[in-house]
């Protein structure tokens, strides 16, 4: 069984993460668009990816607090950053869409009753997943993700454009 401190330590990160992500929208300026190498990412299109992400992540939590054992699916984060044509998205759009998002999760995660924190699902890469192992695994991919945005800082920072 968790502890309350476990639930409350990823609320936490889930947060932090959330503010750390949302200052990124804006920090980039002109070189938001900047790619270290043809086949890396720039700032935009992570952030794009991490707001695709946060969608994901509250339908599959809403699908697994909602539903008996349900099958939780994967999905290509390539294929999507090269179908969605992330590069024209409108940013103030992205961050809201971010921010909404984040904060309906937070709230949804505040509410519910400890046992359900322990559900499961099965996740088609994964495995069976319960709804904190859900959360770890965003919190993590987010943790990753901010190191990537501010090599990415570093990097655009050394170039002159």
């Amino acid at each position: 069984m968790l502890t309350a401190k476990e639930i409350d330590e990823q609320l936490s990160i889930l947060q932090e993460t959330g503010r750390k992500i949302s200052e990124c929208f804006s920090s980039f300026g002109s070189r938001m668009d900047f790619k270290p190498s043809p086949e890396k990412w720039s700032a935009r299109q992570v952030l794009h990816h991490l707001t695709d992400s946060e969608i994901v992540l509250a339908y599959r939590l809403r699908t697994l607090l909602s539903e008996n054992q349900p099958k939780l699916k994967a999905f290509n984060q390539n294929n999507w950053s090269a179908t969605l044509a992330p590069e024209q998205e409108e940013l103030p759009l992205m961050k809201s869409c971010f921010e909404a998002n984040r904060n309906l999760t937070i709230r949804l995660l505040k509410k519910i009753p400890a046992s359900l924190w322990e559900k499961k699902g099965v996740h088609e890469e994964a495995g069976e997943m319960r709804t904190y192992d859900l959360v770890v695994r965003n919190t993590s991919h987010c943790l990753r993700h901010l190191e990537q945005l501010q090599k990415l800082t570093e990097a655009s920072q050394a170039v002159k454009l």
